[in-house]
């Protein structure tokens, strides 16, 4: 499966960045409730898998004279995939058309995956999503993450300290009050 990361990120990329992105409007945008999505990533632990992703935010959204708009928030996501499954939360930081977070994220690794037994890690990561374009309220954005992650049960070894990434891509529909 490793040897399919590249191919699955390139797979990635070529459906997230079909997208053209669309001109945002100069005024206040509304401030949804919260934005839900789903989402398909690859990664070092979680290999191919899917999940949701919420994000809420804290503050009302803003629109600057540089024509950022946006605002920050709380993101949570809940994945599984062949490697294992994944439960992560913390800050994001819109500015559309970008999203940057900051994430603690728990792993849970499957057993008899090539390379790993079953373990549980926990870490944070950093990532910036890229919107691939806006149609009507619908959201499509691609995100590259990196990250450490620190095994804390399963099986003494050389890999207690992770250097983690992924690719994923994500459909959002805002919620608007």
């Amino acid at each position: 499966m490793v040897r399919q990361a590249p191919l699955l990120a390139v797979l990635a990329i070529a459906l997230c960045g079909t997208a053209a992105a669309q001109p945002v409007a100069a005024s206040a945008p509304a401030t949804p409730a919260f934005l839900a999505g789903v989402e398909t990533a690859s990664g070092r632990i979680e290999r191919l898998g899917g999940g949701i992703v919420v994000i809420m935010p804290t503050e009302r959204w803003s629109c600057e004279d540089d024509g950022f708009c946006g605002g920050s928030g709380r993101e949570f996501q809940v994945s599984v995939g062949a490697g294992g499954w994944r439960l992560a939360g913390g800050r994001v930081g819109m500015a559309y058309p970008f999203w940057v977070d900051a994430l603690v994220t728990l792993t849970r690794t499957r057993p008899g995956v090539p390379g790993d037994r079953e373990s549980t890690y926990v870490g944070g990561e950093v990532g910036i999503a890229i919107s691939g374009g806006e149609y009507g309220s619908t959201l499509l954005s691609l995100k590259p993450s990196i990250g450490l992650a620190r095994r804390i049960q399963g099986p003494s070894g050389p890999r207690g300290t992770l250097v983690t990434w992924g690719i994923g891509c994500s459909v959002l529909w805002p919620k608007y009050r």
